[in-house]
């Protein structure tokens, strides 16, 4: 359960046994209301379609954090800048 009482976000994605791949951290100013997506099994490609659908459908910025991929089970490798950890990204425009 999330701070607000509501449920906690999850998407699971199709790299069956990777577990927890990372998390998004989102802020939406409109509701004034910070929240924890968890990612399960995710591939590269579902990680960067939940991105889009944060940013392009919900308009709301926020920062990844993944799993060290590079020994994860499943794995897709290593964050964009070739390296484990949390990789930020931004809303466009703002």
């Amino acid at each position: 359960m999330a701070a607000d009482g509501d449920g906690v976000d999850v998407f699971r994605g199709t790299a069956v046994g990777a577990g927890v791949v990372g998390f998004f951290v989102t802020a939406d100013p409109g509701k004034r209301d910070v929240e924890v997506k968890v990612l399960i099994d995710c591939t590269a490609e579902e990680i960067d379609r939940v991105r889009r659908l944060l940013d392009d459908v919900l308009g709301i910025g926020g920062l990844l954090v993944r799993r060290n991929l590079a020994t994860a089970p499943g794995s897709d490798g290593p964050t964009a800048d070739g390296q484990p950890g949390a990789q930020t990204w931004r809303q466009r425009g703002r």
